[in-house]
């Protein structure tokens, strides 16, 4: 039942990272005289997924710490301009909600 619960969960993560798009905002020099914010938007594709099991019990836990890998792109199906990576630990998990 862990093994499922932890499939579920790294599956809805991997879903909702497919195609995200990331927005930033950059503006102008403040002595410019047109200092209006310009907004940038790039798409991030979930290229990898790696699970840490720190309490070796199979579920994710307290303690686990998952890694990402996202390729970069101006538009859905253009080419990668870059590749993100990023970290993070569980530090709450409710497996019944």
């Amino acid at each position: 039942m862990k093994f499922i619960s932890l499939r579920l969960a790294l599956i809805a993560i991997a879903a909702s990272l497919m195609i995200a798009p990331i927005a930033t905002t950059a503006s102008a020099a403040p002595n410019s005289e047109d200092a209006r914010p310009t907004t940038l938007t790039f798409y991030a594709e979930n290229r990898g997924i790696a699970l840490i099991d720190n309490n070796a019990s199979g579920a994710l836990e307290h303690g686990d710490v998952v890694y990402r890998e996202l390729a970069i792109s101006r538009t859905p199906t253009s080419q990668v301009i870059g590749v993100s990576y990023s970290q993070s630990e569980i530090v709450a998990y409710n497996p019944n909600e």
